[in-house]
């Protein structure tokens, strides 16, 4: 059974990785590394059969592993922060 909250939590968000779209989110997954371009695609693929709860597991690991590379998720713009809060 898909956790709704690690659903809602991954639906925020959009991953710069194949074609999954979130709303005000985006997670910057740019870093020149293998290891990070290899845990993008273990993260496309969870989400793409659904395990959302997985995939938000695995990004706060891949934000753990390369902190100084992979900033917090951030807001696309202002006015979006702002219509957020």
């Amino acid at each position: 059974m898909v956790n709704n909250y690690a659903q809602y939590q991954m639906s925020k968000y959009l991953l710069k990785i194949g074609d999954i779209r979130g709303s005000e989110y985006y997670l910057n997954l740019s870093a020149d590394n293998g290891c990070v371009f290899a845990i993008k695609d273990i993260i496309k693929n969870m989400m793409d059969s659904g395990r959302y709860d997985d995939a938000l597991i695995w990004v706060e690991k891949l934000k753990k592993l390369y902190p100084d590379q992979i900033p917090n998720f951030t807001y696309k713009n202002n006015a979006e922060k702002k219509a957020i809060q």
